[in-house]
């Protein structure tokens, strides 16, 4: 007779509970001492745990990280597609909602963008490689979205990729602009002239009281915790 030994609910549980916490204590070291200061005698110190628990869940401190930095990156794209989502036919407050979520995001969670935006840049290949991999995604997903409007509402885009290379940098130059400097104005005194920018790159008209209407509720929704239930 075999023996078939069957994992109860309550021990998948328990480890998935063991390893949030090491995740969760990692990225506290992370923050406060970089990723190349913190060893993994740090994090078992900081747990009281022996190496070999470290060990079953995450097989080196890299392969933590990049899961630190994935979950990041999958928790913005999946908040901003919960904001957008519905709006893939009315291109001006597709416009609005997704770079306004953004950077209602990354202010959130300015601490871990820092980490992995800023500190940890260029030191590591893997590292690198993942960040390559998240902007193309980003890339090839405003391509499609340009694509639609373009078709489907005669936005005359004369270069699909060019257009999307430029709407993710200034993007993507404003979040560095963030997580740089001690940002004092309100997100919307960042979010709506970034909005107003692309809007009349990409010859779409607009009301600006519309815009920072938009804004004004999407914030509000944000603030509210809406877009991270059963995130």
């Amino acid at each position: 007779m075999i023996l078939i030994y069957k994992k109860s609910a309550k021990t998948e549980k328990r480890k998935a509970d063991k390893k949030q916490k090491i995740y969760e204590t990692s990225l506290e070291l992370f923050l406060e001492k970089g990723y190349y200061n913190t060893s993994i005698r740090d994090i078992i110190s900081k747990l009281d745990i022996s190496i070999g628990s470290f060990y079953n869940y995450f097989a080196n401190k890299e392969e933590l990280f990049l899961e630190i930095y994935e979950d990041f990156s999958n928790r913005i794209f999946q908040i901003v597609w919960k904001a957008t989502d519905t709006y893939l036919e009315k291109p001006l407050e597709y416009i609005v909602r997704s770079i306004s979520i953004t950077l209602l995001m990354i202010h959130k969670y300015r601490r871990e963008a820092i980490l992995l935006r800023l500190k940890e840049v260029g030191n590591n290949k893997l590292f690198e490689d993942n960040v390559r991999k998240f902007t193309e995604y980003a890339y090839l997903g405003t391509e499609k979205t340009l694509e639609r409007f373009r078709d489907n509402h005669n936005l005359k885009i004369m270069d699909i990729k060019i257009t999307a290379i430029c709407f993710i940098s200034s993007i993507d130059a404003i979040i560095l602009y963030m997580l740089k400097n001690e940002v004092e104005q309100e997100i919307s005194e960042l979010a709506i002239p970034l909005i107003s920018y692309n809007l009349n790159s990409l010859g779409i008209d607009f009301d600006k009281k519309i815009v920072e209407t938009i804004y004004n509720e999407l914030e509000k929704k944000f603030e509210s915790d809406v877009f991270f239930t059963n995130e």
